[in-house]
C-alpha cells in the first residue's frame, strides 16, 4: 500500500481541447494508478479519481460525504466554496444519511421512466414552440439562447408549478445565486428574492394544491416527517431540483448538438432512422461528460482505493469524464459514434447519489434531437467547429454559442 503523496502533480481545473477532446491529462493519470493528487484553484491539494473501476468502487464507498460546509470540500470554481456562503438546508445534493435517504425517497416516484413518459407530449409542445420561432426568424440563429435554455426552464417551472408569469424571475435570480460570477452581494440579493417567491408559493399550495411537484412535496414532507411543512428545506429541494434539471441539461443539448452537426455520417443515420436517438444520447452522455467537475466529495473516513490510502477529511473529485473515457472500458473512447455499451457510462454519477432526474435529462435532449430532426432536417452549423467558445472555466462544460442555418 503506497503512502499519500505529499505534493501534487498538476493543477485542477484542467483545460479541455477544443471542441469536444478531453484534457490529455486524463489519460496519463489513469496510467500512472487513477488516484492523484491535484492542486486546487484556492492551492489546497485534493485526491482525483480518474479510472472508471475506481470512481464507481469509490462512489459506493460509504465513508464519504457531499457536505459543501466542510473545510476541506473540493472548491470547484475558485470561489472558496461550491456555491459561495449560502447553504440552503434542502439542497439534496448536500446532504448526507440519513437525512439524504429521507428527501431523496420523497422524490424517487416523482421521475420514474413512466412518469417521464407522460411529459413527453408537453415537453414536444415546448420545442416545437421554440422551433416555430427559431424558422420564423433571421438566420444564423444561436441554439443555446433560442432553444437549450428557455426549454429546459420552461419544463422545470412546468414541472414544479411555477406559474407562467412568475418563471423569469425565478429563473434570473437563481441564476445569479448559482452563478460563479456573481458578487456576494448580488447573491444575497436574489437569494431572498427566490425565497420569498418560493415561500409564498409553497404557502399557496398548501391552501390550495394543484397538480404540480410543489403541491405533491408538500404532502410528502408531511408523511415523512411527521410535522409541518419547514419551508426552508422545500424551497432547497426545490432549487436543488431546477439546478439538475437546468443548468447540466441545457449544457447537453447545446454541446451533443455541436458533437452530432460535427459528426454528420452519425447524424444522417439518425436522420434516416429515429430508433437510434436513445443510443445516441447515451453516447452523447459519455462522449461529453458535461458535469465532469461536479461529483467532488470529503473522506470521513481512510479509505484505500487501487492501492493508495486516502486519509480521513481530505478532499476528493471523482472525474466522470475521464472515467467515460477508460480505455479499458470503453473501445476508442475519444471518438463519438453510435456503441452499444454507452449506456455504461458515469455521466449522472453513481452510487447514493446517482442525478435522480436523469429520466427527465434523457427524456429532454431526446426529444429535442427528434424534433430538430423532424421538422428541419438541413441543420447545419453556421460556423466552423473551431470557431465555437466554450465555457472551460463552468461548473458544467457546454458551448457558449451555437450559430446555426439551415
Amino acid at each position: 500500500m503506497s503512502e499519500p503523496a505529499d505534493e501534487p502533480g498538476a493543477s485542477f481545473p484542467m483545460p479541455r481541447t477544443c471542441p469536444f477532446g478531453m484534457p490529455p491529462e486524463y489519460q496519463k493519470m489513469r496510467g500512472e494508478g487513477g488516484v492523484t493528487r491535484v492542486r486546487m484553484p484556492d492551492g489546497s491539494a485534493v485526491w482525483a479519481v480518474s479510472r472508471y473501476d475506481l470512481a464507481r468502487e469509490l462512489l459506493m464507498n460509504e465513508h464519504l460525504s457531499v457536505f459543501r460546509g466542510h473545510a476541506a470540500f473540493p472548491d470547484v470554481t475558485g470561489r472558496g466554496g461550491a456555491r459561495g456562503s449560502i447553504q440552503p438546508k434542502g439542497m439534496l445534493t448536500w446532504m448526507d444519511p440519513p437525512e439524504h435517504s429521507v428527501y431523496r425517497r420523497m422524490l424517487m416516484n416523482e421521475f420514474t421512466f413512466r412518469r417521464m413518459g407522460h411529459l413527453r407530449e408537453p415537453i414536444e409542445r415546448f420545442i416545437d414552440t421554440r422551433i416555430d420561432e427559431v424558422l420564423a426568424g433571421p438566420r444564423p440563429v444561436d441554439l443555446v439562447t433560442a432553444l437549450a435554455l428557455p426549454v429546459t426552464r420552461q419544463v422545470i417551472c412546468e414541472l414544479l408549478g411555477i406559474p407562467e408569469e412568475q418563471n423569469d424571475a425565478f429563473n434570473v435570480h437563481l441564476d445569479r445565486v448559482l452563478g460563479t460570477g456573481t458578487s456576494n452581494e448580488d447573491r444575497a440579493a436574489s437569494w431572498g428574492a427566490v425565497r420569498s417567491l418560493v415561500g409564498d408559493l409553497i404557502a399557496e399550495r398548501e391552501a390550495r394544491p394543484a397538480d404540480d411537484l410543489i403541491s405533491r412535496l408538500i404532502v410528502k414532507y408531511k408523511e415523512a416527517v411527521g410535522a409541518e411543512v419547514d419551508y426552508e428545506v422545500l424551497i432547497g429541494l426545490i432549487m436543488a431540483l431546477r439546478t439538475a434539471g437546468h443548468e447540466s441539461t441545457a449544457a447537453m443539448i447545446s454541446t451533443g448538438l455541436a458533437v452530432l452537426l460535427d459528426n454528420p455520417v452519425q447524424f444522417d443515420q439518425i436522420k434516416a432512422d429515429r430508433t437510434l436517438i436513445p443510443g445516441a444520447v447515451e453516447e452523447l452522455l459519455r462522449f461529453l461528460s458535461v458535469a465532469d467537475r461536479a461529483t467532488a466529495r470529503v473522506t470521513t473516513a481512510d479509505i484505500e482505493l487501487g492501492g493508495t490510502t486516502i486519509p480521513a477529511g481530505e478532499g476528493v473529485l471523482v472525474l466522470n469524464a475521464s472515467a467515460n473515457h477508460d480505455e479499458a472500458v470503453f473501445d476508442d473512447p475519444a471518438s463519438f459514434r453510435l456503441r452499444q455499451d454507452s449506456a455504461r457510462h458515469l455521466a449522472f454519477g453513481y452510487g447514493i447519489h446517482q442525478c435522480i432526474g436523469q429520466n427527465l435529462a434523457r427524456l429532454e435532449i431526446e426529444a429535442v434531437i427528434e424534433r430538430l430532426v423532424a421538422r428541419v432536417p438541413g441543420l447545419r452549423l453556421a460556423v466552423g467547429v473551431n470557431e465555437l467558445t466554450f465555457a472551460q472555466d463552468s461548473l458544467f462544460y457546454s458551448v457558449t454559442e451555437l450559430p446555426v442555418t439551415w
